[in-house]
């Protein structure tokens, strides 16, 4: 059984438009909503396409966030990859959003 479930996803970006999304404004940015061995926790992703990446993980008093859209590169992380609880849940994200999540070691 997984200690992982997605509850919720919402789209942040109103003005969301697969026709468009291709630097045209309408970025698919999704948040996600899930529980994590019975806590529960977010992932939103703003990302601009060829503009940069940008998201934000929060669970249980932890966060990571990257940001590198814009001049300046922004990343934070309180995980640490050798916790097998913080590992086996970045790796969570992976599977579901495609993004390795960046480590306080990064």
């Amino acid at each position: 059984m997984s200690n992982f479930k997605v509850i919720k996803i919402e789209q942040t970006n109103p003005y969301y438009d697969p026709d468009k999304a291709y630097d045209g404004g309408g970025y698919d940015q999704p948040k996600y909503t899930f529980l994590f061995r019975g806590i529960q926790g977010t992932f939103t992703d703003s990302s601009c396409g060829a503009f940069g990446m940008r998201y934000d993980l929060n669970w249980n008093g932890l966060i990571a966030n990257y940001d590198d859209v814009g001049r300046d590169i922004d990343v934070y992380s309180d995980f640490d990859p050798d916790n097998s609880v913080h590992a086996e849940l970045l790796h969570e994200i992976q599977q579901l959003t495609g993004y390795k999540v960046v480590t306080k070691y990064d």
